[in-house]
């Protein structure tokens, strides 16, 4: 059984623990959790590296976290983690707090490589030159004791965070890539729990819909977000997506063909009650009068806009390569879309494309979209924004 690491089961322990953790700046943590029958993470262990200290804390026995929680909100002290929007939730969920100067060594990669979802285990061998195990990934991590393998398991993955730290620092550094990483870093500090009211935005087959089926689906998908979250249980287990998708472009269903259509998706609620409150929502959509349906969603791309697509991507791809950076760094689907169409509609770069991606690709895509918006009528009325602004 592997030894060189610390158990804490107890509040005392775990304050005895963070006198240690005071001495160092540079913190690694990771967590293990298990989110197979709730919305909601269940901290199941938490792992964190001071130094050549390992502790593993138990969440099932520990009930003070304020130790924990002072390290992981204290600026002065560099928390590093590997790809962490989970962990995240886990601090979010389990205790209500948010770090605040995070490194993860994902998104580190993604600076000085041309990969951007790169493995923990990946990195390791490429920088360090160890191999790890990987193979407990999906284990139970709630059950006690836990076995060699896991222990094993949970503190290879933060013994190296500390040596990557340093290697990967000392490349962003000599790169002149430090501050833009910061910067990044710094929008991953927050859960991504979508909101309630626009998660209907994001589902797919919604932008085909006309308002009044939007207004059914917006209901829905607020209705299962909100009960989802109380429930605390996954989606699936209450309404999948695409049966929303289904109830709100059909509209007009009877009691009797909801039941068997909820009864087909092996939902795990009690089902009569689950249809009369849909047919209650389907009601209260179309009863709504026009002024209040949700405006359509965005359609897909013109073909001239598609085109525009392809270039944009292209000199985010081009410039990627010159730099040896991740493309998806500079060129995410999503997030080309999304300016191009904020740039039709306001004449004004997405923030996406501000700080420090402006210097890097955002003005040379303002010139090509500015060019297009000649062509094409589009306002150019944000083109007086300042360099400030668009630096921030």
């Amino acid at each position: 059984m592997p030894s060189d690491y610390q158990w804490i089961s107890s509040d005392s322990q775990l304050a005895e623990a963070a006198v240690v953790w005071a001495e160092h700046s540079v913190l690694g943590i990771d967590t293990e959790f298990i989110r197979t029958r709730t919305f909601y993470p269940i901290a199941a262990l938490y792992q964190l590296a001071a130094g050549d200290h390992i502790f593993l804390i138990d969440p099932l026995q520990v009930e003070d976290w304020s130790p924990l929680r002072a390290v992981l909100t204290d600026p002065q002290r560099r928390l590093l983690m590997h790809a962490c929007s989970e962990d995240m939730e886990v601090f979010a969920w389990h205790l209500k707090a948010t770090p605040t100067a995070v490194f993860d060594t994902q998104v580190a990669a993604a600076f000085l490589g041309p990969q951007y979802s790169v493995s923990y285990s990946a990195l390791v061998d490429d920088w360090l030159s160890v191999t790890i195990d990987k193979d407990q990934t999906r284990s139970d991590w709630l059950q006690r004791p836990l076995t060699p393998a896991q222990l094993n398991y949970a503190t290879a993955d933060v013994r190296y965070l500390a040596p990557l730290y340093q290697a990967m620092r000392e490349k962003l550094e000599t790169y002149g890539r430090w501050e833009w990483f910061l910067e990044e870093c710094a929008t991953l500090t927050e859960p991504k729990w979508p909101d309630p009211d626009t998660y209907y935005r994001n589902v797919r087959r919604a932008h085909h819909f006309s308002p009044r089926e939007l207004a059914r689906l917006r209901l829905l998908c607020t209705w299962r977000e909100r009960r989802t979250r109380e429930l605390d249980r996954p989606r699936s287990r209450l309404v999948p997506d695409d049966v929303l998708v289904e109830v709100s472009a059909v509209g007009h269903w009877t009691r009797n063909t909801l039941y068997e259509r909820l009864k087909s998706a092996r939902i795990r609620v009690p089902i009569g009650a689950l249809a009369d409150e849909i047919l209650a929502l389907l009601a209260e959509a179309d009863a709504l009068p026009e002024s209040a349906l949700p405006e359509p969603l965005t359609a897909p791309l013109t073909q001239s806009e598609a085109r525009l697509y392809k270039r944009l991507r292209q000199l985010a791809v081009d410039k990627s390569e010159a730099l040896g950076l991740a493309p998806e760094l500079l060129g995410r689907r999503r997030d080309l879309e999304a300016c191009l169409r904020h740039f039709q509609a306001t004449g004004r770069l997405s923030d996406a494309y501000l700080g420090w991606r402006y210097p890097v690709i955002g003005a040379a895509l303002e010139d090509m979209l500015s060019a297009f918006a000649r062509q094409a009528g589009w306002p150019l009325a944000g083109q007086a924004q300042d360099q400030q602004t668009r630096t921030e």
